[in-house]
């Protein structure tokens, strides 16, 4: 079975993965690959931030007709070094995030520059 037969997710992944996009998952989804069970709502996602990276999630984001969370266009800027861009499809909210460090915290001590 194919990663994009499964979930949302796997079709999202497999698209950055096609596209050469190189990035680290965090979050939620990192969490879940490191044994914890739990549901997510989104990916959180950072990538490295040199301009053919830059450029090759901006033509992602085209093609997916990405928007803001609130439906409203994605400025011409908004993808780039050192820009946080949301478009998750449900917000779930900082309570989680933390909630997912602490998880991370107990599996494997103290996390790098945190």
């Amino acid at each position: 079975m194919n990663q994009s037969d499964v979930t949302a997710f796997g079709s999202l992944l497999d698209d950055l993965n096609q596209a050469g996009v190189r990035y680290v998952l965090v979050g939620g989804i990192a969490v879940i690959r490191h044994g914890v069970v739990r549901g997510t709502r989104d990916i959180d996602a950072v990538f490295a931030p040199d301009d053919a990276n830059v450029e090759r999630i901006g033509q992602l984001v085209t093609a997916w007709h990405a928007t803001r969370q609130d439906g409203s266009p994605l400025p011409a800027d908004a993808i780039g070094p050192g820009r946080s861009v949301h478009l998750r499809t449900r917000s779930v909210g900082r309570e989680r995030d933390l909630a997912d460090l602490s998880d991370l915290r107990e599996a494997h001590g103290e996390l790098p520059g945190l």
